[in-house]
């Protein structure tokens, strides 16, 4: 028996399109020439064909059955096994049906799935149901993002070989071509909220070798309204779509990537989408990418004041909240220290930001509903004050690891400048003192400080720590530190937010700078890690305020109708309170491809009261994966050391058509050849010079 394994890389790269035709159709005809072969052979012959992106669906076998003897693949039902078109070989007609059904199931997808798992799996099943020989071939077009470090693959390839397993590698490239990708779609750093203008990048790649000029480049802006999606269902839901002006992209110098920044608005919250797209080239997958936007109605930040007048939080408010006219997005909320102690921790997972002003000391209690809250994700910002108790700061520094970024010794005076040259303040390059940078800027001259805190003698942060000074006075005190403290961020002023101890509520660049100082520390709760296609998508609902129904809409490449897919929610295990449904997440031999497409995801869920919600997710493609580069053959065999490969070029398993209606020329040829031969020496025989039997005296 002879069984020959073909793992075909269905990853999206294998798309890129060359005069005739596409890797992956290469990829192809070289299953169909290996099929011809087989059946030309006289013993029995196995033919099994797996997708890169099958591999990964049998998971953990050890958990795939309850008892370790039925743990191994050999022992698991055939339903369980990724799926693997395999058939034996018995004629040429039955190959021709096989490879119609290796062509109607197998296609390009549009994930970034690696060669590891399919060679693991192959691995495993050689080694459990071993064959008289094994061919293992691997039809990939090689890029530089899944083999230029093949360290990984070593292993299962050395398995293979030390099984007397013979590998082939077979390369469907030819040449490098240019391909344009969105690599990175995204809202920038700043207050995001509905009725204001917000700034989103897009960053386009060029994977090619050449430099392209005068790119193209498409952002649409989808509105949907909030008070129509509560009164409609998924199928009759439109948006408003709306172009945005972009101006062509003149330069991408090859290997580099350009941003463009532009602006957009929304007049109302909700979840909004943003799409960027390039004209089609070699790649169509990576020519779009989407972006949500989470807009709500408007931030909230809680002020918590300890002086009598609260003076510091009518001055901080008064920025945030200038007038009707104008509009931040950023809705603050005054209180005295006394909250933070009445108040839990869930309630101020509501702010966004924690502004501390002027505040003497805390209770136990508000200190742990502050630990918990910046701990869990949340900011705080710290202004100092003429209230405040040293001990109790330097108790919340607790040697380094507490909440307070540093220790403080006293109270201190910044004397006068003799030379007036230096700034009384001294920031460094972040994003919160922007307006001080630049030539001759007249804002930094601009502020005084008299009074401040002092660090504790010879402090300086640790290298290991996540302490920051990002300003100094002019006297090499800090002035502006920043600590990140669990997944949140604690930054602090060591002078008031007042113009008592320093004239910088005066001067017109404290307003900027504390904006982009809301921006800054806001941004991480909007910062979310973009989700990949194929990733599953996973929702969980409050049991008491939401009905079991779960809608899931998913794109549909072919069509521009989305396609709804219904789900009853289950209770979680673990949570009883909550329900829960997926889509996408795989089972043993069983892969749940209807994530596996990039686009705009909604979840449609109904509330008890039978009001319809949406929530939308967007799936995109790897970036990396369109970087076309490709090792070279004979760079791969140096890559994999001492293991024997057997490298193959795509066409030389081109099948002539003779060939694959089941008429061997093989055969012809060798019939002719052996009748020249027999000819060659008929006619020299005929032709030679032969003694006579007879002999004639002279």
């Amino acid at each position: 028996v002879t069984h020959h394994y073909i793992l075909l890389d269905d990853s999206f790269s294998m798309a890129d399109r060359t005069d005739t035709a596409r890797v992956f159709d290469r990829g192809l005809r070289v299953v169909r020439g290996l099929a011809q072969r087989v059946a030309a052979q006289p013993n029995r012959q196995i033919l099994s064909v797996l997708a890169f992106s099958q591999a990964d669906t049998v998971g953990d076998l050890a958990t795939a059955q309850e008892s370790e003897e039925t743990s191994k693949l050999a022992s698991l039902p055939a339903e369980l096994l990724p799926r693997i078109l395999q058939m034996e070989v018995t004629s040429h007609t039955d190959v021709e049906r096989w490879l119609d059904d290796v062509r109607s199931q197998l296609t390009i997808t549009e994930l970034s799935a690696g060669p590891g798992p399919a060679l693991d799996l192959i691995r495993k099943l050689i080694g459990e149901s071993p064959a008289d020989n094994s061919l293992v071939y691997i039809i990939s077009d090689f890029r530089m993002g899944q083999w230029e470090h093949p360290d990984e693959l070593v292993d299962s390839l050395r398995s293979m070989e030390q099984s007397k397993v013979e590998i082939c590698m077979v390369h469907c490239v030819d040449e490098k071509r240019s391909n344009l990708a969105i690599s990175d779609l995204t809202v920038r750093e700043g207050t995001i909220a509905a009725g204001i203008p917000i700034t989103g990048q897009v960053r386009v790649t060029n994977h090619g070798n050449e430099d392209v000029h005068n790119v193209p480049l498409r952002i649409e802006t989808k509105y949907y309204n909030r008070e129509t999606e509560r009164q409609s269902v998924q199928a009759t839901l439109a948006a408003q779509v709306a172009s945005l002006t972009v101006e062509p992209i003149r330069l991408i110098k090859a290997g580099q990537s350009t941003v463009r920044q532009f602006q957009f608005f929304f007049p109302r919250s909700g979840q909004h989408v943003l799409t960027g797209s390039l004209p089609e080239d070699s790649v169509p997958s990576d020519n779009h990418r989407y972006h949500v936007v989470d807009l709500p109605e408007h931030i909230s930040v809680l002020l918590v004041d300890g002086g009598l007048q609260r003076r510091g939080a009518a001055f901080v408010s008064a920025v945030f909240t200038p007038g009707t006219r104008t509009r931040t997005g950023i809705q603050p909320r005054i209180e005295a220290p006394v909250f933070l102690r009445d108040t839990t921790a869930e309630t101020l997972q509501q702010f966004d930001t924690i502004y501390m002003i002027n505040v003497s000391r805390l209770s136990p209690l508000a200190v742990s509903h502050l630990e918990e809250y910046v701990s869990g994700g949340g900011n705080l910002c710290i202004f100092m004050g003429s209230e405040i108790h040293l001990q109790f700061y330097n108790e919340l520094y607790a040697e380094g690891a507490g909440l307070y970024p540093l220790p403080l010794e006293r109270d201190d005076l910044l004397l006068p400048d003799v030379d007036q040259q230096t700034p009384d303040v001294v920031v460094e390059n972040h994003p919160i003192f922007r307006i001080f940078f630049g030539q001759q800027n007249p804002f930094l001259n601009g502020v005084t400080v008299e009074h401040y805190l002092r660090a504790a003698e010879n402090w300086k942060p640790a290298p290991q720590s996540t302490v920051r000074v990002l300003a100094r006075l002019r006297n090499s005190q800090p002035f502006c530190v920043e600590k990140t403290f669990g997944n949140g961020r604690v930054l602090t002023f060591l002078t008031t937010v007042t113009p008592d101890w320093n004239n910088w509520a005066r001067n017109p660049s404290f307003v900027v700078v504390l904006l982009d100082l809301q921006s800054y520390l806001g941004a991480s709760h909007r910062h979310e890690n973009p989700k990949l296609v194929g990733t599953p998508l996973e929702i969980q609902l409050d049991a008491s305020q939401y009905l079991s129904d779960v809608s899931f809409v998913v794109p549909e490449l072919s069509s521009p109708v989305q396609r709804s897919i219904d789900q009853q929610a289950i209770h979680d295990p673990h949570h009883p309170e909550r329900l829960r449904a997926t889509l996408g997440q795989h089972k043993p031999g069983r892969r749940d491809n209807r994530v596996d497409h990039s686009g705009i995801y909604e979840v449609w869920t109904v509330t008890r009261e039978g009001k319809p919600e949406v929530s939308r997710i967007a799936l995109n493609v790897d970036p990396h994966e369109g970087h076309l580069d490709f090792v070279e053959p004979a760079a791969l065999l140096d890559k994999l050391g001492t293991v024997k490969v057997h490298m193959k070029h795509w066409n030389e398993f081109e099948i002539d058509q003779v060939s694959q209606a089941g008429f061997h020329w093989r055969n012809l040829l060798l019939g002719i050849l052996i009748a020249l031969l027999l000819g060659e020496q008929t006619l020299a025989y005929w032709c030679g010079y032969h003694v006579s039997k007879e002999r004639v005296a002279v």
